[in-house]
Parts: structure tokens; sequence; C-alpha cells
């Protein structure tokens, strides 16, 4: 690349929406994340389902990204994916996911941004120098937190440690979680292994998940950041009330409290306790998508 900046900032995109519905305010500020994908020599951009749905679940028409013209990464343009065809989706989904593969119309030889490919997958119960990846160790998150982002549109990178078992299914869905702080705006970003480690071609059977991984070669450079999953949405465990609780509230407040008071036990005692755990889909669901 003609740029000296790292290249995880080529393979990431702000997603910005036009709006055009009334009732679609997606993640509030109207900003996602994508990343680029190449399959079989086609162009895609992954995010996540609920990013190319409206509030209602129904599918929406567009969105714009940017991309790098040149090999000046900090250099962007916007463009816009359409996301239906004849009133159809384009893009592919997954029934225990929520993931979004868009096919775009790009040329990475032609423009600065860059794709993952199948290569970059670590397959969830491959081991990598001559260990698994596990709860504990350190990942990194590509994206775009509120929509935040300099005047070249590049993502930033934030930390985030791997706290369940990397491969093991969390509450039986393919996914596993991280410790971080996600910000609405990251959702869709690219979770990758923290460290550089030791770069191998596996199989492509190794990407099924049943499948013990097996080695086929070494690869050039000798280390690299392996893609771990599809950072998707900041998990929220719910915690129920009991009446009692809202009747002592009632007797303990004056008058000026009541109508208050009366709203809460009105939302079916159900209350959201933020803990800065996310989900991540495993990023071998990529694969399977496109392969079916």
């Amino acid at each position: 690349m003609g740029s000296p900046i790292n290249s995880l900032y080529a393979k990431s995109t702000l997603i910005t929406y036009r709006n055009t519905s009334d009732d679609y305010d997606l993640d509030s500020n109207g900003t996602a994340t994508g990343f680029f994908y190449k399959h079989d020599d086609e162009a895609y951009l992954v995010t996540n389902e609920h990013v190319v749905r409206d509030n209602d679940w129904e599918p929406i028409d567009a969105f714009d990204i940017h991309i790098s013209p040149s090999e000046q990464i900090n250099e962007t343009e916007r463009c816009t994916v359409d996301l239906l065809e004849n009133g159809s989706e384009k893009w592919h989904g997954h029934s225990e996911a929520d993931i979004a593969v868009i096919p775009v119309d790009l040329d990475f030889d032609e423009i600065g941004n860059l794709p993952y490919t199948k290569r970059d997958i670590l397959p969830r119960n491959a081991s990598a120098n001559g260990r698994m990846v596990s709860g504990g160790d350190s990942a990194i998150a590509i994206g775009f937190p509120q929509g935040f982002t300099g005047s070249n549109k590049l993502p930033v990178i934030r930390s985030a440690l791997i706290s369940t078992p990397y491969g093991v299914p969390f509450n039986r869905e393919p996914c596993f979680l991280t410790d971080a702080q996600m910000h609405p705006g990251m959702s869709g970003s690219p979770v990758l292994t923290e460290k550089q480690l030791t770069s191998v071609n596996f199989s492509e059977d190794s990407l099924d998940p049943d499948t013990e991984p097996e080695i086929t070669s070494r690869m050039a450079p000798a280390s690299r950041r392996y893609l771990l999953g599809i950072h998707s949405e900041q998990v929220a465990p719910i915690i129920e009330r009991d009446d009692d609780d809202l009747q002592e509230l009632r007797e303990a407040a004056d008058d000026d409290l009541q109508e208050v008071i009366d709203r809460i036990s009105n939302l079916e005692l159900l209350f959201e306790s933020k803990i800065d755990l996310n989900k991540v889909w495993y990023a071998d669901i990529i694969h399977h998508i496109l392969s079916d």
C-alpha cells in the first residue's frame, strides 16, 4: 500500500443512513460499522442483520459507506449500497446469527480498501501458538463508536477481553462474549486477536465447528491477527422487581413522585442492567453463508 497506516484501518467502513423512514433510528445516531470480505473473487460487506432492518424488522432499501478511491486510505468518499433488488433483499443472512453479508460492486485491486478472506478466520477449535484461544485472551474491535471518526472517516480500534471460552456456543448460540465498552455504532465491527499469532493455512473443512482443524501450510507473513467474529450487541440481563418494592416506594414518596412511580409499575417491572458484556458471532458463519 502507498500509505504507512496499519492495513486494519482499510478493512472497516462507517455505515450511515439517510433516514427516509420516520420510525427508523438505528443506534440512535444513524450509524453502524461494516467490514469488507472477499469470497471466490466476489466482494462483500459484512455487518449485523439488525443494521439492514428498521425498528419493525423490515428491510431498509439502502445505506452509505465510505471507501478509499486510492491507496491513500486516509482519503475517502461516500458511496451508496443498495440493499434491495426488485423489492427483494440482496443480502444473505443466517437463521441463528445476527449477520448480514451484502454483495458490493467493488474491485479491491483498484481502491485503497482491503478485504478479509476465509484465510483470516480462526476456526473455533483451532490452536494458535500451540494453545487454544480462549477466555482471558485479549482481542480488538475495529469500528465507529457512536459514529465517532475523524475527517478521514477511518475507524478506531478498541480493546476487549474474551470472556467466554472461544469455540464454545454461549447460551446455545454460535457466539462468544467479550468484556469491553462497546457503544452504539460499533454494531458490525470485526473482532480480532489482539496479538499477532503464527500464520498458518487451515483446510476449508476446518471452518466446520464439528471438524478438527487441519493445518495445510505455513504462510507469509509469519504472523497475523485472526478474525474471531462480528460484534453485535451488548447483553443485558433482565432483573424483575417485586410488587412489594414498588409499594414501599409509594408509601415513602411524597405526592410529587406518585405519578412517576405509577408509570414505573406499568413497565412490567422489567429493568435492564448494563454489564459491558457483548455478543460476538463466530466469523466462520460468514463462510457458511457464502458457501451454501
